[in-house]
């Protein structure tokens, strides 16, 4: 009888096996050695992580959702992260200068629009300027590639509505998710 070729895993050993994994890897050109396998797993690991990486999700922040950032003491930005995995967070100009005319009025509202708007810098928050009269409008035209997040009855019926997703806050401290 002729000598027939097996395949790697032909159950002709642990021996035969490992050879056959050796001539495999060296004809498929797979590094070779502890240094070279390890190379070659974290390429492989790294190829699956990018080929599973979410896509960066954009939030764009209304007036009272940045409000309750200073009134409730709530870390909303860590929660969208945590929620949504990569986010970009922006804000429409409109609701900066609805910040700045909270804070000119002065009142109750004063400091929580100040540090509201302090967190919109030191966040890297980006301030995007929408073609829309006031903020819920520019809030809308950003609706159909943002997710909105607000606590507004009105502005979280118009987003859903129009089939998009809005982060809110539920008893005053955890940031959830609802859709259109």
């Amino acid at each position: 009888m002729g000598k027939s070729k097996a395949g790697i895993g032909s159950g002709r050993g642990k021996a035969a096996d490992l050879a056959d994994r050796v001539k495999f890897a060296k004809k498929n050109q797979a590094p070779s050695g502890p240094k070279g396998e390890a190379r070659h797993a974290e390429n492989t690991l790294q190829n699956q992580i990018l080929q599973r990486a979410p896509t960066v999700q954009t939030v764009a922040w209304d007036t009272n959702m940045l409000l309750n950032i200073a009134r409730f003491n709530v870390d909303v930005f860590s929660q969208a992260k945590e929620l949504l995995g990569r986010a970009e967070f922006i804000v429409p100009r409109q609701v900066m200068a609805e910040l700045g005319e909270i804070e000119k009025k002065g009142g109750k509202l004063r400091r929580e629009a100040r540090i509201a708007m302090e967190l919109v810098e030191k966040r890297g928050v980006k301030v995007v300027d929408v073609d829309a009269h006031s903020a819920d409008d520019a809030l809308l035209a950003l609706c159909p590639k943002a997710i909105i997040a607000t606590n507004d009855k009105e502005l979280k019926i118009s987003v859903r509505e129009l089939n998009g997703r809005v982060l809110y806050l539920r008893e005053r401290r955890f940031l959830e998710m609802g859709g259109g």
